[in-house]
């Protein structure tokens, strides 16, 4: 077989990432952290969220060549925390720690204290570790995507005309693109500009 390689991010992938990010940021949740018996990630991911709960398990995307009678590519990904999973509890719907307990799979729920009660993994450090992987998979920092509306007012932070206030008169979303118009000697320049080159004013 041929070494690694990194599956390009697909629209799938930023839009799984996303919608993590805002169960992170704008819920509630508690996160623990369990570990899961050995080769039983899939299996035991699968009866969490078969009760109703968030599991998460940070991967790193990678595919390989399986040789054969026809060269075939076949997906190689694989955990970046191998046996442990993140669960997130929703203590406003009586979710908790039993229900992870008796998942299939499950070995054990990680704890630091006395009375063995389930360590709680901070929002921002859930975050971060989301964050991480992330670059890990795209060898790039996250960006918060930005939308924009025809005829909003932004501020480009580009060199060539950073401080430059401009007017959107396209916006390629896809493409991550904006077409403005710059006030520049007193007449508008149209411009086209990444969306991280600019800032809603």
């Amino acid at each position: 077989m041929s070494a690694l390689a990194k599956i390009p991010v697909t629209e799938a992938m930023k839009c799984d990432y996303e919608l993590m990010r805002s169960l992170v940021a704008l819920t509630s949740l508690d996160w623990i952290v369990i570990r899961v018996n050995p080769n039983c990630d899939a299996r035991a991911m699968a009866s969490i969220r078969s009760e109703g709960l968030i599991a998460y398990q940070p991967m790193e995307p990678l595919s390989r060549w399986r040789k054969g009678q026809r060269k075939t590519l076949v997906d190689a990904s694989r955990p970046f925390f191998p046996r442990y999973v993140f669960v997130g509890l929703d203590r406003t719907a009586c979710q908790g720690a039993e229900m992870v307990r008796t998942c299939d799979g499950v070995e054990k729920i990680l704890s630091f204290h006395l009375d063995h009660r389930p360590h709680i993994v901070r929002a921002r450090h859930m975050q971060r570790i989301m964050e991480a992987a992330w670059k890990a998979q795209t060898d790039r920092e996250y960006v918060v995507p930005q939308y924009f509306e025809l005829g909003e007012k932004v501020r480009i932070t580009t060199k060539a005309f950073v401080g430059f206030p401009a007017i959107v008169t396209a916006y390629d979303e896809a493409k991550a693109r904006l077409e403005v118009d710059v006030q520049i000697f007193g007449r508008a320049t149209p411009v086209e500009l990444d969306v991280d080159n600019v800032e809603k004013i």
